[in-house]
Order: structure tokens, then sequence, then C-alpha cells
């Protein structure tokens, strides 16, 4: 895996990461048949909830910032649930 690019994030991934670095979890909820994405930011303990723009998920992603992984999936209908956190990896590097 390539190295985190936190150069250029905007003020939103920004804050995502800020969340990210206190606890949270990005959750993602795909319905493949109706072509539904719906990503929210999670955190366990207080078990608050914020929807976030899908965009900020994909930035993350791409750029190495998160890692995923399916945490529930349904034949009928084809739907998956997904959970991102910071990339073990960088999170030293995760302060700028």
């Amino acid at each position: 895996m390539s190295e985190p690019n936190f150069k250029g994030l905007g003020f939103h991934q920004k804050s995502t990461v800020q969340l990210l670095k206190e606890g949270w979890t990005i959750r993602s909820f795909v319905e493949y048949a109706m072509g539904t994405d719906i990503a929210w930011l999670h955190h366990e303990e207080s078990d608050n909830s914020m929807p976030i723009d899908n965009r900020i998920l994909v930035t993350l992603s791409k750029r190495g910032i998160i890692e995923g992984k399916t945490i529930m999936s349904t034949v009928q209908p084809d739907t998956e649930t997904f959970e991102y956190t910071l990339n073990k990896n960088i999170l030293p590097t995760a302060t700028q």
C-alpha cells in the first residue's frame, strides 16, 4: 500500500479524520439492486451518528487513510454494510 496522502484535504475530510482519531467509525450501507449507498459517522460508546457525503468516504479510501471491512451481508435483498476506520499503519501520521 502506498503512503497515505493528507495533502489537499478539504475541511470536511480533515474534520472526518479528526473524528476517526477520536474513536468514531464510518459505516456504509449499500443496496445493490436499488443503487443505494448511504454513509454515516458512528460513535459506538455514545451511540451517536451523523450522515456524511459518500465522496468523503471515497476520497479517504483512495488516499489510503481509511480501511474497511464488511460487517454484514444479505442475499435477499442484496445488501452489505461496511465499517471503515483509520488505517492502523498511519495513525502516528494522522495528526496533520
